[in-house]
């Protein structure tokens, strides 16, 4: 009875049902950026479920997303994918084990589709396009085939790609706390703390284009700590310290190689932070024994300062950068390391607080480009800023009011400089540690989103658009095309003939297209040092000014704009004086009259002090024989 229990009970197992085959026929039906939908085809019962993963590792550990589907169901769709990604899909029926999965599948989602671009850097024959994304921005930009393309006038210009940092030349001399600014492409860092001599007021310029450095006119007041804004050109160094807190305001011509001083800011300070908007410039925060927040603003074109709205955050060694018109204030530091993000608003006058960042960072360096903003270096509270330094790289989008992570910097520092030039952010200087630890590191990071467009016509409009593609090729759609005006030619000087000083209340002034096609406009401002009239913008290249006070110096200049509004720098016309006004004759123009002399008396008739006058008599009505003549003042 035994032996014939066991037969019986292995007659049954072998009679177990033989397993289904596996689904077949796996496909991608639709793939977005986020989304992913797919099929299969069963083989088994039609009342079977079956299992469904996904993931970004061909071993799927981890799985992103797994689950059982209904009864007979051959379809599922995924939500919140990683842009950009290559992405695995495998299924099996319910009961089956992990190991009789179909062979998985595999596609890469489609990359980010700009949602714009940014022109910027526009100069008379170039400017810089970027493709701009809400952040994070492009995943995994610079990965296979990933790219950008950017389109003038319809014709793409080649693929893109990139998302890395390089090592470049070095700056001539190891400084920190230097002050930067970017003209025509070029990057001059200026003063800081030498590892030599200490304070220093040295000027040196890189040009991206052919990685080297040249060495300009030293600033007159070596200083450390200073800000610095470009307007029409030049370069406005302000504040800074040496040793005390200064409020030293001095201007570099690049064209010139040339310093000069300018009214000073109402506000000694030293690691304030200064950006220029709209043909002003606006000095904020720093410190001079207290924390400063301090906003004010610098014109120019009056050579004259303006208080405005303060800061809300007290703060120095804070960073900044300009994107669509507003100033972002980063960081820095008031008693503790400050994570704060503040926007000003030159237009409203206003200040709003914005995402702070993800820790406090003081001593740090921004820059912008295609619409955000790449804070670089610094140090935090992980050190007291004379040791411990940071190669932290964070990214912050206005639009979306969102921070995050970018490429570490290859070196850590504090108290670097950053700018943005042909679409490549520079990182420059800066200091590991305390004295004699200062740099002349200069590293490059490209956010593979910008592309620099040469040889475009002088004040033409030309018209640009971008898309991207994902590292298996897959292409985007296009932004809508925005079109931009290249940059005018400012004013040329006239060989003779410059003024014409063609009464006492009158003078026309002229100069030359220099280059420029017939339409563009011109601006004309005359001025004696105390008092400005200024014309109204005109086609013509000559222009004259009435009202104006007798035997006066005025001093010319003239700008030129294009008809997107953007001006060029002014022209210094020169100077010349108006006519004299003839003197009046007084009631009793002779007096003290005796045998051999007489006194002469006249009214100035409106003509200035220091006005020479020269009086002559004759005892002939035609003056052909004069008895005596004199020069007075």
């Amino acid at each position: 009875m035994a032996v014939g229990r066991w037969l019986l009970i292995l007659v049954l197992l072998g009679t177990r049902d033989s397993q289904a085959a596996a689904p077949t026929n796996l496909n991608w039906t639709a793939v977005s950026s986020d989304t992913a939908s797919t099929s299969w085809s069963g083989n088994a019962d039609p009342s079977a479920a079956y299992v469904a993963a996904i993931s970004t590792v061909s071993g799927f550990v981890p799985v992103k997303s797994s689950g059982t589907t209904a009864l007979d169901q051959q379809t599922t769709s995924y939500v919140n994918l990683n842009p950009n990604t290559t992405h695995y899909f495998k299924v099996k029926i319910s009961t089956d084990l992990d190991a009789d999965y179909a062979a998985a599948i595999a596609t890469v989602t489609a990359i980010e589709t700009p949602q714009r671009i940014y022109i910027e850097e526009i100069s008379t024959t170039s400017l810089v396009v970027s493709a701009y994304a809400p952040s994070p921005g492009f995943t995994n930009l610079g990965q296979d085939s990933a790219g950008i393309n950017v389109a003038s006038a319809a014709t793409y210009m080649g693929w893109i790609s990139s998302n890395a940092w390089a090592t470049k030349d070095g700056m001539p001399s190891s400084r920190r706390a230097a002050a930067v600014a970017m003209v025509d492409g070029k990057i001059y860092v200026i003063g800081g703390h030498d590892v030599g001599p200490g304070i220093t007021g040295r000027n040196d310029v890189y040009n991206p284009a052919t990685n080297t450095w040249q060495t300009k006119t030293a600033m007159p007041t070596a200083r450390r700590n200073a800000a610095a804004a470009v307007v029409g050109g030049k370069i406005y160094v302000m504040g800074g310290e040496n040793p005390g807190y200064l409020t030293t305001n001095e201007m570099y011509d690049p064209e010139t190689d040339a310093w000069e001083t300018k009214t000073s800011m109402p506000t000694s300070r030293s690691n304030l932070i200064a950006e220029a908007v709209d043909g002003k410039i606006y000095a904020i925060g720093g410190v001079n024994g207290p924390y400063r927040n301090e906003t004010e603003m610098y014109d120019p074109q009056t050579n004259a300062w303006t208080n405005k709205t303060v800061m809300p955050t007290a703060r120095m060694g804070l960073g900044s950068a300009v994107v669509d018109g507003k100033i972002y204030a980063i960081g820095g530091f008031n008693g503790g390391f400050l994570s704060t993000v503040e926007e000003y608003d030159p237009q409203a006058n206003s200040w709003s607080a914005k995402t702070s960042m993800d820790g406090g960072r003081y001593q740090l360096a921004a820059a912008a480009l295609g619409g955000k903003i790449y804070a670089l270096g610094g140090c935090d509270v992980s050190g007291d800023c004379s040791g411990a330094t940071l190669s932290t790289h964070t990214v912050y989008d206005p639009q979306t009011n969102a921070w995050m992570t970018g490429p570490i910097l290859p070196s850590n520092r504090k108290q670097p400089v950053a700018a943005a030039a042909a679409g490549k952010i520079y990182a420059i200087g800066g200091s590991i540690g305390g004295v004699g630890g200062e740099q002349n590191t200069n590293e490059e990071y490209d956010p593979g989103v910008a592309r620099k467009i040469s040889g475009l016509s002088t004040g033409s409009l030309h018209s640009f658009k971008a898309k991207t593609r994902n590292s298996a090729g897959r292409e985007t759609a296009e932004t809508a095309a925005l079109s931009s005006y290249t940059a005018v030619f400012a004013p040329g000087l006239v060989s003779t003939g410059t003024y014409v000083a063609s009464s006492s209340s009158s003078l026309d002034f002229s100069w030359t297209e220099n280059g420029n096609a017939p339409g563009t406009s011109y601006y004309a401002w005359i001025s004696t040092g105390s008092s400005a009239l200024a014309s109204n913008w005109m086609l013509q290249v000559s222009t004259g000014f009435t009202g104006l006070l007798a035997n006066t110096t005025y001093f010319a200049y003239a700008k030129a704009r294009n008809a997107d509004l953007m001006e060029t720098h002014w022209t210094a016309l020169g100077s010349t004086a108006t006519l004299a006004n003839p003197p009046i004759t007084e009631v009793s123009t002779f007096s003290a009259v005796n045998v051999s002399s007489l006194a002469l008396q006249w009214q100035a008739n409106a003509n200035p002090a220091g006005t020479a006058f020269i009086a002559e008599i004759s005892s002939v009505a035609g003056f052909a024989i004069l008895a005596g003549s004199s020069q007075t003042v």
